[in-house]
């Protein structure tokens, strides 16, 4: 006997009141969610009611699955890094750093992509590199990241949490000003 799969697109509105006058059928999200499988016979009967809130109130409203920054990493090499040397240095730092031929015909490896840099200092273990790679953090710039499953994706989320740190700093400075309303 065959099963018949339930996905979050087989959910339907229905508007109470004159909820069907006011309001908009929700959108979907994530429209291939699969929800149940039932067996022959089998059936579903769900009533469901919803509650609008935001991440302040609980997480559970948070549309934000991960937001993390981290600070950017400065990499530089010291002297040139040639030969087995860079190629090894590739290895230890991938997509950090690339190879390219110098004007003498070797391969010699250069700064590509910054952003690659994990921070995990691989090339340390090599004495000879750790003296011709330096790898810091910057303290001034960051690198933010932010993930969406909800509604909302994540410019929005983004240009919400940016409106409420700019009310929280309205308010400081009322506070601090004694403007406040």
């Amino acid at each position: 006997p065959p099963t018949t799969s339930v996905y979050s697109h087989s959910l339907e509105w229905y508007p109470c009141g004159s909820q069907s006058t006011t309001l908009n059928p929700p959108p979907k999200a994530m429209p291939d969610i699969l929800l149940t499988k039932l067996r022959p016979g089998q059936q579903i009967t769900l009533e469901a009611h919803a509650k609008k809130g935001i991440g302040q109130d609980h997480a559970k409203f948070s549309p934000v699955s991960t937001a993390s920054y981290r600070m950017v990493p400065n990499v530089s090499l010291l002297s040139p890094v040639t030969g087995p040397l860079a190629e090894e240095l590739c290895v230890l730092e991938p997509g950090v750093f690339s190879l390219f031929s110098n004007a003498e015909g070797a391969v010699e490896a250069k700064v590509s992509d910054p952003l690659a840099c994990t921070m995990s200092r691989n090339y340390a273990r090599n004495p000879e590199l750790e003296k011709r790679v330096r790898i810091t953090r910057s303290a001034t710039d960051f690198v933010f990241s932010i993930e969406s499953v909800g509604q909302v994706d994540a410019v929005g989320c983004l240009k919400g949490a940016l409106e409420v740190m700019a009310g929280m700093a309205d308010e400081l400075k009322g506070r601090v000003t004694g403007e406040e309303e």
